[in-house]
């Protein structure tokens, strides 16, 4: 049931399926790394992909399992073939289960037989639907597991700003996705300049917890961030079943699985803001607007 994120196999070039870790290529779009027992097994996981030549999206490598290398809540699905082989590596499921992202799948093979099993999200976490947490605009998160961010987990677009000032003008979160509205996308890089004004606006999909791309709509707007701050960000606002983001003379509904859009609201000016609360989204705009200081 998992088509998009990321995939760890562990165990993969087996002697009773070399092929496995090169097959997954052929039916997901996921990104694969697998984790070889021995040299055997590598060579063996290698000739495999090598057969598909989908080279830069699947991966195989020999590295210590204990612990595992890869920090928590990483991983979409993990694939662990014959899970008795690993007792030697001393790998525990509880490793396991931390680099799994919560909602996702573990599938663990063990005397020949199949087992699944999807690891819970905390009822102590919070999504952040809007710009300013919720339609209420009081940036007050009811998450008690976030703790302070002491690394970088991963970069959203392009580290580079092609504004001058604000790239990013508004960032959603919800169980399984973080939406932005930015500038920061490789299509900008052709024309892009900081002394430009005319960078387009992309509508980004990311996975929430390892930030693989998934989707992303180009939006027709231009902002050159220099009055970004905490009340002028950008419309955007998601229920987690959909992300609706401001273009030029409408708002979009966009499915927040597949990135496809849904529904084209148009509005008689350019939308500036939104607020969704109980069902309703609301869109905001106004025909004319005059800048009075760099932070209006």
């Amino acid at each position: 049931g998992m088509d998009q994120g990321l995939c760890i196999h562990l165990n993969c070039g087996t002697k009773d399926n070399p092929d496995l870790l090169g097959d997954l290529t052929q039916h997901s779009k996921m990104l694969l790394h697998g984790l070889a027992l021995d040299d055997a097994s590598l060579a063996r996981a290698r000739q495999a992909i090598g057969k598909r030549a989908d080279f830069g999206r699947v991966f195989a490598e020999k590295v210590a399992l204990s612990p595992l290398p890869f920090v928590p809540d990483l991983a979409n699905l993990v694939i662990v073939e014959g899970y008795e082989a690993l007792t030697p590596q001393r790998v525990k499921l509880e490793d396991i289960e931390r680099v799994l992202a919560p909602g996702g799948v573990i599938l663990v093979q063990q005397n020949g037989k199949w087992t699944r099993k999807v690891k819970a999200r905390s009822e102590k976490m919070d999504e952040w639907t809007h710009p300013s947490h919720g339609a209420d605009g009081n940036f007050f998160s009811s998450d008690r597991v976030l703790k302070a961010p002491f690394g970088l987990r991963w970069m959203d677009g392009i580290p580079l700003s092609f504004n001058m000032w604000a790239t990013c003008r508004g960032i959603v979160v919800t169980e399984k996705y973080c939406f932005s509205l930015s500038t920061t996308e490789l299509e900008n890089l052709g024309s892009a300049s900081i002394t430009k004004k005319n960078n387009e606006h992309w509508l980004s999909c990311r996975d929430a917890y390892n930030g693989l791309p998934l989707w992303k709509i180009a939006c027709e707007t231009t902002n050159t961030g220099h009055a970004l701050n905490r009340y002028n960000v950008a419309p955007l606002a998601t229920d987690g079943e959909r992300v609706y983001a401001g273009r030029k003379g409408d708002v979009i509904a966009v499915n927040a699985a597949s990135g496809e859009i849904v529904h084209k609201l148009a509005t008689k000016y350019a939308p500036v803001r939104v607020a969704l609360a109980g069902g309703v989204l609301v869109s905001a705009g106004w025909e004319s607007s005059e800048s009075k200081g760099l932070w209006d």
